[in-house]
């Protein structure tokens, strides 16, 4: 008789329970969840459900190949560098140098479709949600920025999409982001912005954005 196999809330509530315990081992606190029923979870379509459990394994997977080679998750440059190489992504070469010379950046990866999939672990510093709120609720829902804003990054990351750029899109401005629906409403002030391909096969496949976070005074 074979074993029983996991169902969908139990991997997430796995997945989401083990990237809790390597965000404490860097020092700081992340809940995997609000409620043991997973609410944000089970309003998921099948596939959508399957899809975030996947990317949810991947960064565990990066974050295990960062601590197999000796190195600290907080050590953004090597994590970076690891996921480029786990996803077989390229950036513009002088973009790592850079991240070496400035390790206190934030970075994420984004999807064509808009859909953040993988940040630096310092991202969890800056944030209150759970592991569920992230992976599983939209972003438009979790996070305000100013309207002007958002219009102006849009317009950088599609042409970033459409392959219109030879170096990195600046918004150097600082702006504010915002927590909608949390109960601690932070707010963090994003500056120095800047946006550039994810090629893979010579080809763009999404977006990878770097800037500096502080805390909203």
């Amino acid at each position: 008789m074979s074993p029983k196999t996991p169902s969908a809330v139990d991997s997430f509530k796995k997945y989401a329970e083990e990237l809790c315990a390597f965000i404490e081992q860097e020092g700081w606190a992340v809940r995997p969840y609000h409620q043991d029923s997973l609410p944000f979870f089970l309003q998921l379509n099948e596939f959508q459900r399957g899809t975030t459990i996947e990317l949810l394994r991947q960064y565990l997977e990066i974050c295990e190949r960062v601590y197999s080679r000796g190195r600290r998750l907080k050590d953004m440059p090597f994590f970076v560098e690891t996921a480029l190489d786990y996803y077989g992504y390229s950036i513009f070469p002088q973009t790592m140098g850079r991240l070496r010379a400035e390790p206190n950046k934030m970075v994420e990866f984004y999807s064509d479709k808009h859909t953040q999939f993988f940040r630096s672990l310092n991202f969890f510093e800056f944030t209150s949600y759970t592991i569920e709120d992230l992976y599983c609720r939209q972003w438009v829902h979790l996070y305000d920025r100013e309207e002007a804003m958002i219009l102006r990054i849009l317009k950088k990351a599609n042409a970033v999409l459409a392959g219109q750029c030879e170096a990195p899109l600046a918004v150097l401005e600082p702006h504010i982001l915002k927590e909608r629906l949390s109960l601690e409403r932070l707010q963090v002030e994003m500056k120095n912005l800047e946006l550039e391909p994810l090629r893979k096969n010579g080809q763009v496949q999404g977006i990878f954005a770097m800037a500096d976070c502080t805390w909203a005074l």
